[in-house]
Formats: C-alpha cells, structure tokens, sequence
C-alpha cells in the first residue's frame, strides 16, 4: 500500500500466525477492517540481497474519518481515500501507483477480495528519430481472503485479538508481471526488435488486517533464486532453494 518508510537491531523472523480460521461459508464485511482511529504509527523495514544492512524507518499516518469515506495523510500529503460503497469499497492510491483499486465488500474464504490489472508504458523504441513501437509492463495484481487469526507477531510486535472483538484476517496477494514489445506493423520486417512478451515469476505477499483497525501487517519475504546478472524473485520456488535475504515489512505499532 504506502512506500514511505528501527535501527539496526538483529531482528528475528515471523514467529506466530495461527488462530481459528473461519468457515468457508461464512461471509465477513471488509468496511470492519479499516481503520476507525485518527492516526496509526507504522516501521518499514527493507533488505535488498544486494545490501548486507537492513534498512527501516518509522512514518505516521493521519486519517480524516467520515461517512462512508476515509481519507489518509503522510506528511501532510494524501496517500489514499478510501470510499465504502453499498457492494465494493474503492481505493483511491496517489503518489507513484496514481489509481484506484476496488475491492469486494462482502467476502469469504477463499474469494479474491482484489483483482486489479493495469499496463503502464516503459520505454519507446525509435532507429534515428522514427518511432518504431514501445515496450510496455502489464501487472496483475490480486488478494485472495485466507481466513481470521487471533494472533499474528513479527518481531517484537505482537498482535492480538485482545478483546474477542477485534480479529485478525490475513490476505495472500500476487503480482505478476509481464513485459509487453510491440512494433508497428510497417516496421516489422525492417528493425531487430521482435514483438514478444516476457513473462515474469509472481511475487506473493501477506497482508494482515484487524477489525477496527486497518492493515497492522504488510509482509514481502521474496525467494531470489539467481543474483546474476540481474535479480530474479521466484516466489513459487521451494525455500530452501532461495538464495540471500530480501524482504520488505511494513508493521504497525499496536496501541493495545
């Protein structure tokens, strides 16, 4: 969601995420999982296998409740409103993504609350001066509903259902990319570029949300399995088959 984001302690791994998983039949409201307080404090940590350092930092945002609508503040910059329709919830994102997602309003397991995919322009292919075609990125991006949890801890953060009224739900998202080369047809036969497409491996993520309270967990643990010449995540692969370390966690800080 947000990219904005303790010192370097040795911090170990994700230590508990277990709790009744709820019944396939039973439909939950998504609306009860955003936030209802004006102000939530978060840690972003980031690892590149290319850096042996972790790097983090803290970011608070600030959130204007009203009917039906929520709108969130980082630094004084909006980085997200959020609408509650009858049937969807939309999610309007500005900053570097500048789009709006829509996810289902009422959801059970195993359903895809999201599924959004949208294609951006990466470069254009010109010989001398002529534009000859462009190559393109088109990503795939969706949740699926995994079930509640009463307890999800990630480092020394320890989230809880305290008070039997504010469960925890997990959501495993997927990106998928696929790079798009497309040349004008009249030019085909006359430059060495190729029409063609190249299929990325998915990256899977977790995203935790608690009833009343929005997302207290966003966690990217990525499986790099080649490091030259160039990074390759293949979150499909066995992990014991990863190479190195990179992850990317963004953690709230639990007020109770």
């Amino acid at each position: 969601m947000n990219n904005i984001w303790v010192s370097g302690l040795l911090l170990i791994g994700l230590i508990g995420c277990g709790g009744n998983s709820s019944s396939g039949g039973k439909k939950i409201d998504m609306s009860e999982y955003l936030p209802t307080m004006t102000k939530k404090e978060y840690t972003e940590v980031n690892k590149t296998i290319d850096d042996s350092r972790m790097q983090s930092g803290d970011f608070v945002e600030n959130i204007v409740i009203e009917p039906n609508l929520i709108t969130t503040k980082v630094n004084g910059i909006t980085t997200t409103i959020t609408t509650i329709h009858q049937d969807k919830i939309s999610i309007q994102e500005f900053g570097d993504k500048d789009r709006t997602i829509i996810m289902k309003k009422e959801v059970k397991k195993g359903d895809k609350v999201i599924e959004d995919i949208h294609e951006s322009l990466l470069e254009t292919l010109k010989v001398g001066s002529q534009l000859v075609g462009d190559k393109s990125i088109k990503t795939e991006e969706s949740c699926v509903y995994k079930g509640k949890i009463d307890e999800f801890s990630k480092y020394f953060y320890v989230y809880e259902n305290y008070d039997e009224e504010h469960d925890i739900i997990r959501l495993e998202c997927t990106i998928r990319k696929t790079e798009i080369t497309s040349i004008k047809p009249e030019f085909v036969d006359e430059v060495v570029y190729e029409n063609g497409t190249i299929k990325f491996k998915p990256n899977t993520s977790y995203i935790y949300l608690q009833k009343g309270i929005g997302i207290i967990g966003d966690i990217d643990d990525d499986c790099v399995v080649e490091k030259m010449p160039e990074v390759v995540i293949d979150d499909t692969e066995d992990p014991r088959d990863c190479i190195g370390e990179q992850y990317r966690y963004i953690l709230y800080h639990p007020n109770y």
